[in-house]
Order: structure tokens, then C-alpha cells, then sequence
């Protein structure tokens, strides 16, 4: 398993499975795990515990939740939670008796939809979609074939999951135009973890909209605004660019080939961009990235005082991408300066801050 997604599974016998955690990069710290796991009928009856150990065998807290069972009633899909603190073999075993737990649990309340940590609470926002430790507002930004702002319409908000290592608030609803017309879903997953001061956003959308086989609009961002002004910020790794957030600075992965830092003079190119930022709001630093960001091209991290946007769709210009052959522009379709998308298509995006 990687940090934050499924894993690889090695072998399983009787009542024990071996995982192998691979890591991008040194784990300095916890990282967070969610993966799912598959049994053999019969090898975890109903109503067992289920029990994880590190590559030093000491036991870990562990969250489970049995997503599918067999007709005996024995799990069939597994899915994990946990910490872990290096890479390497995890054993997952099951039986009878209580896995230790975090000493610093995350509280859900679904009565308010909070999730609090020791580290932050994540509550609905009031000119927001959700706000973050009473420090930053999430929100969408979707602009029409007119580049007029649509506004972002809740429908419906609940605690997804509320468990000790890793709690889920869930939102869902629908962008409006202009003039109050409904014209496609979103849903927003935003993820806390024990002890952490870590916040994975999961942002979804669906064309669903009642009328047409088409929807064009010209971008999509997730707008990450802090409460007080930004004022240093690092974008795009190093080189990258370092400095007072007075304009605007723009990281732009064009394609799977090429990336360009627009705002300032002097800014570098490449080919592949390392897709986070970093940003001081007076209290502090705090970083977003974003996964696979040149893969899923285009892409793009915008840093201005009062705000860090990540372009889900990024803004372009007609004829940017009229070279090239329908089969490059992946599962993309431009028309003109701006997207467009069928009906029934949907998109995902994963992010960390």
C-alpha cells in the first residue's frame, strides 16, 4: 500500500494477510493509510477483530470496516485504515480480543457534521463549503462558456464515516448558472486523521444535467482562501519560485510534456511539475498538493494574496490546443477556449493540505 491509497497484497494464510507499504519518498512522519483488502470465504468469520503489525511486529491502532461478506458471513472486502511510519511488510491478523487505540482519536459529530483532531476541526462553512481550522475556506469556482461564475448549491452535507483514525465529511450538490439553471453535480469528500495535521479533499464532479448531451464551461477550481492574506509563498518544488505573494503566479502543466510558471519574468519550464505549494499566512506554513498532477494535464496551482487555487480545469485559450490529434487530448475535449464534456462523464480529483 502507498500512503493514502490501496495496496499490494502478498500472500494470505489462515488467518493472517502480509501487505507490503510502498513510500514515495521517506516517511518522517505518520502517514495515513486506506486500502481494501480481499479474504477467502470463510477465513474471517462474522464478528472477529482484526489486528495489524509493523515491520518490527508491534502492533498498530488499526480502523476496519467489512464492505462486503461472503454468504456465510464471513468478510470478503476489508478496508484499512491505520498509520504507518515506515515502508515495508505489515501483517493484518484476526481473532478475538481489541487492537490498541490512538491517543489522540478524531471526534465526528454528526449533529453539527464536525470532525475535530488534535490538530484542527473541519466544520461546513458559512460562505463556504467547508472550513478548515477556523484558518482556511474551501470552495469551488466553475466559470460557463461565458466565463460568468456559477454559483455552488448544497444539497446535502453528513458525516460519511466516523471512525477513530480517520473520519469523512461528505457533501454533495450542484453547480447553478447565472440565471438559476442547474447544470451539474459535485460532491466534496474531506478526510482527518488521528493525530495529524493533514486534510485529504476528494473532489468530484458528475454531468448529470437535465437537458443536453453537452455541457461546456470555460474552468473549475478549488479555491483554497486563507482568512488572513498570504504572504510568502513556494510553488512549483525547486527551482520553483520563492516569494511575497503580491500578484500572481500560476503553474501551469500544459500537458504531459510541458509545464509553464506564468506572472513573473525569469519563471522556469519543464516537463513534468511537481504539483503542490506553499503558502505563510502570518500564522504559519501550510502546503497543498496535489496527486498526479502532470498525469492528469491539464493542471494548474495559482498563488495570489487573498487565495491558492488549484485548477481543475484550468483556464486556456482558444487554439492552444488545436494541434493536436483528437487521440492526444485525452479523455478531454476542447472546443474553442473552452472544455467540453458528454453526459454521463465524471471526474475525480485527490488533494492534501
Amino acid at each position: 500500500m502507498s500512503p493514502g491509497s490501496t495496496g499490494v497484497i502478498k500472500e494470505s494464510i489462515m488467518n493472517s494477510l502480509s501487505i507490503t507499504v510502498h513510500a514515495p519518498a521517506d516517511l518522517e512522519r505518520p502517514r495515513p493509510v486506506t486500502g481494501g483488502v480481499p479474504l477467502a470465504e470463510g477465513a474471517a468469520p462474522a464478528g472477529v477483530s482484526f489486528f495489524l503489525a509493523d515491520p518490527e511486529e508491534r502492533s498498530l491502532p488499526l480502523q476496519t470496516d467489512v464492505l462486503g461478506s461472503w454468504k456465510d458471513g464471513s468478510a470478503r472486502w476489508l478496508l484499512l485504515d491505520f498509520q504507518a511510519r515506515r515502508a515495508g511488510g505489515y501483517t493484518l491478523t484476526w481473532g478475538e480480543g481489541d487492537s490498541p487505540t490512538h491517543p489522540q482519536p478524531v471526534i465526528a459529530d454528526s449533529a453539527v457534521n464536525s470532525l475535530t483532531t488534535d490538530a484542527l476541526t473541519l466544520v461546513p462553512g458559512d460562505d463556504a463549503l467547508v472550513c478548515i481550522a477556523d484558518r482556511l475556506d474551501i470552495a469551488f469556482t466553475l466559470g460557463d462558456a461565458e466565463d460568468r461564475i456559477c454559483k455552488t448549491a448544497v444539497e446535502s452535507i453528513q458525516v460519511e464515516t466516523a471512525g477513530p483514525l480517520r473520519s469523512t465529511l461528505a457533501l454533495k450538490g450542484s453547480f447553478n448558472a447565472p440565471d438559476g439553471k442547474r447544470l451539474f453535480q459535485f460532491r466534496l469528500r474531506v478526510s482527518v486523521y488521528a493525530g495529524l495535521p493533514l486534510v485529504r479533499l476528494e473532489p468530484f464532479i458528475l454531468i448529470d444535467a437535465a437537458e443536453g448531451t453537452l455541457q461546456y464551461f470555460r474552468k473549475l477550481k478549488l479555491n483554497v482562501r486563507p482568512h488572513a492574506p498570504i504572504r510568502f509563498a513556494h510553488i512549483g518544488g525547486d527551482p520553483g519560485w520563492k516569494g511575497d505573494a503580491e500578484g500572481t503566479i500560476r503553474l501551469w502543466q500544459y500537458d504531459d510534456q510541458n509545464y509553464a510558471a506564468e506572472g513573473e519574468s525569469g519563471l522556469s519550464t519543464g516537463e513534468k511539475a511537481p504539483g503542490w505549494a506553499e503558502i505563510d499566512d502570518g500564522r504559519g506554513l501550510m502546503s497543498a498538493a496535489v496527486r498526479d498532477f502532470w498525469q492528469q494535464w491539464p493542471k494548474s496551482l495559482t498563488v495570489r494574496p487573498d487565495e491558492l487555487t488549484v485548477g481543475l480545469f484550468p483556464i486556456f485559450e482558444e487554439g492552444d490546443y488545436a494541434s493536436m490529434e483528437p487521440w492526444y487530448k485525452y479523455q478531454y475535449l476542447f472546443d474553442g477556449n473552452c472544455y467540453r464534456l458528454r453526459t454521463g462523464q465524471a471526474r475525480r480529483w485527490q488533494l492534501w493540505i
